[in-house]
């Protein structure tokens, strides 16, 4: 087993709210599971110009994933990796974090309250 067969699990579980993710500084999301902390980033790869993302894995430590001690990671870019999984996985994080799909159904209710 490795980290591509963890991503359809982790995605999943994010779908269904399961696991929660915070932002925690620009482009990076952390979650846990226990003691194994997880972190999904996107960046951009000024030479390129290509967008990536990638996925590490940390075990102990503190709040933030990276002060403990560090376990695997999983680097994609558009030519390499599971990228669209890693970029699938991103995107429902951030939801998550963020709080996307309440602050839209809210948007929704008001805007139904102002066309009625």
């Amino acid at each position: 087993m490795n980290i591509d067969d963890l991503l359809p699990k982790l995605l999943e579980a994010t779908r269904r709210k399961k696991i929660i993710w915070q932002a925690f500084t620009g482009q990076i999301l952390v979650s846990n599971i226990g003691e194994r902390k997880f972190q999904v980033s996107q960046g951009f790869d000024d030479d390129s110009g290509e967008t990536f993302y990638r996925f590490d894995i940390y075990i102990g430590g503190g709040d933030v994933p990276d002060e403990g001690r560090f376990i695997d990671t999983m680097f994609a870019d558009r030519f390499k990796g599971a990228f669209s999984d890693l970029e699938e996985l991103f995107s429902e994080a951030r939801r998550n974090a963020l709080g996307l799909d309440q602050v839209i159904s809210d948007i929704d209710d008001e805007l139904g309250k102002l066309l009625m």
